[in-house]
């Protein structure tokens, strides 16, 4: 049963009029080459054929539908959910939703979007200037996932300060939101039963929304 999100992609004839989608021609020539990249012992050509041939039959008719790039990126994703740990395998498959953001179900339906989301966030230098809602929730939900792994051990306030520091990512401008995001979900999740919770939200109190967050702690 498709998602809401990808009902909605399903339903669409998608045009590759210059007016109407800019760049989405060479989006999907790139496709090709990025899926090129694929190591040779995991790669699956009779699927690079029909991702080939998909595109090939796209720019000559100059549309496709939303149906047949669900089905063909869902066979390609399915197939290769098993080879997540390769970085080219990562970026080939994350492309997809930078064409369709809605195809970010199906890395959930596969498992994949832990390690999509950790692979956009150690590369964030490329899709910061461009990256579209869907590359940012995949990026949080990582970073949610790292961290709820690493509250199981009981981390003290420093600890956690110092985990934060490491995220490369989180430390620079682009990761500003989900830095803060980050930052109150540790303290709903963990540090709202610790004597050191409120210890922790000062050390960023220079945040406005976190700072309404201690008044709201203090004044209770």
């Amino acid at each position: 049963m498709l998602t809401e999100q990808l009902s909605f992609l399903t339903d669409k004839k998608i045009s590759l009029d210059v007016e109407d989608n800019p760049g989405l021609s060479f989006q999907l020539k790139k496709l090709i080459c990025l899926f090129r990249s694929v190591p040779s012992d995991i790669k699956n050509r009779d699927l690079e054929k029909q991702l080939t041939c998909f595109v090939i039959t796209a720019l000559q008719k100059g549309h496709y539908k939303g149906r047949d790039f669900i089905l063909m990126t869902d066979g390609i994703i399915e197939y290769y959910s098993a080879h997540g740990y390769d970085g080219r395998v990562l970026r080939a498959i994350g492309y997809f939703c930078q064409i369709h953001f809605s195809i970010y179900e199906l890395y959930y339906k596969y498992e994949l979007a832990y390690k999509i989301g950790e692979y956009f966030s150690n590369h964030w230098r490329y899709y910061s200037q461009k990256k579209n809602s869907t590359i940012s929730d995949l990026i949080s939900n990582y970073y949610i996932m790292h961290f709820n792994n690493f509250i199981a051990h009981e981390p003290n306030e420093l600890q956690c300060i110092d985990e934060i520091n490491r995220q490369e990512y989180l430390t620079s401008e682009s990761g500003l939101y989900q830095k803060k995001a980050i930052i109150l979900w540790l303290y709903d999740n963990y540090f709202y039963k610790r004597n050191d919770g409120l210890s922790f939200l000062i050390q960023y109190e220079y945040d406005n929304t976190i700072k309404k967050k201690i008044i709201a702690l203090i004044s209770k």
